[in-house]
């Protein structure tokens, strides 16, 4: 059957300067959150067009909407997915195929781990906006399930990363 609800959240990079990365860094650091969320995407959007109804989440880093220092793929690569949002929310006007960006604070997940010297290079009034690792993923869930629920097409989560947002 066609899902009601298809989530994007693949992402990939380590935070670093352009000129430190590698060809396959960069490649990977586009690869995987951009053309994953195109791809899975394209793939259910004829369906759930023909049935008339369904909802495409990208889930979104606060990079996406503040660029900083040291992280040039993975500000890029989230760009570029605010990029396929607005594409597919111009390309869905009129049907009941909807596109919604919910974007997360920092998440307690492997992706620090995974991605060294990536933390350091977190600009110092992050944590003021609530924008640190301390957001659980049961938090985040909940999070996203309401901004689906909700049907809104942008959704920031967190009162001071949803302030900040605002105001810029």
């Amino acid at each position: 059957g066609v899902p009601d609800v298809v989530v994007n959240c693949a992402g990939q990079g380590q935070w670093r300067f352009l000129h430190e990365m590698s060809p396959d860094q960069v490649r990977g650091c586009l690869r995987v959150p951009v053309l994953a969320s195109a791809l899975v995407s394209k793939a259910f959007l004829p369906r759930m067009r023909a049935r008339g109804a369904g909802s495409l989440v990208v889930i979104q880093s606060p990079i996406s909407r503040a660029a900083i220092p040291g992280a040039t793929g993975y500000v890029t690569a989230r760009y570029a997915l605010r990029g396929l949002c607005e594409g597919l929310d111009k390309e869905l006007e009129g049907s009941e195929v909807q596109v919604q960006e919910v974007t997360l604070p920092g998440l307690l997940s492997n992706y620090w781990a995974n991605n060294p010297g990536s933390i350091e290079r977190m600009p110092w009034c992050f944590p003021l906006l609530g924008l640190f690792i301390d957001t659980t993923c049961r938090t985040a869930a909940a999070w996203v399930c309401e901004a689906i629920e909700g049907r809104r097409r942008e959704v920031v989560c967190g009162w001071l990363l949803g302030t900040y947002h605002t105001l810029n």
